[in-house]
């Protein structure tokens, strides 16, 4: 089964068993987070923190673009996306179990793939739709 193309903004070093529908674009600024989701084509925003945040700017971003938006339940921001109608908030436990985690995304992408973009996006430039993972 092929999974859902996953594009990580921010550092992250990718081991030797990097999957193929893995983008790591590496650091960025804010203001050019739109962009990015644009030309990526991201239909889900993935805010993996697991320290208990007073605020996320980049869940706002993602949240003022329309994108569904995926955090696991502490901070903040966990708050913030709980209480926006395309926002889903996984219990903190998954952080420790890959397969049931992946399993819950990929649901919630399937999802967000059956329904129209963002206002921001233009379907004609996009690709594939890819999932965003934002990491610190």
């Amino acid at each position: 089964e092929d999974l859902f193309p996953v594009v990580i903004l921010g550092k992250f070093q990718a081991g030797k068993s990097q999957e193929r529908r893995l983008q790591v674009h590496g650091e960025y600024r804010l203001s050019e987070l739109h962009e990015l989701v644009d030309r990526y084509g991201i239909t889900v925003g993935f805010v993996p923190s697991v320290w208990p945040e007073t605020y996320n700017l980049v869940a706002d971003e993602l949240i003022s673009l329309g994108l569904p938006v995926v955090c696991f339940d502490i901070g903040a921001h966990a708050e913030r996306v709980r209480g926006y109608a395309r926002g889903h908030v996984l219990p903190l436990g998954l952080k420790d179990d890959p397969a049931r985690l992946a399993a819950r995304i990929a649901r919630i992408f399937e999802q967000a793939t059956d329904l129209p973009p963002p206002a921001s996006a233009d379907a004609s430039e996009k690709g594939d739709p890819a999932m965003l993972v934002s990491v610190p």
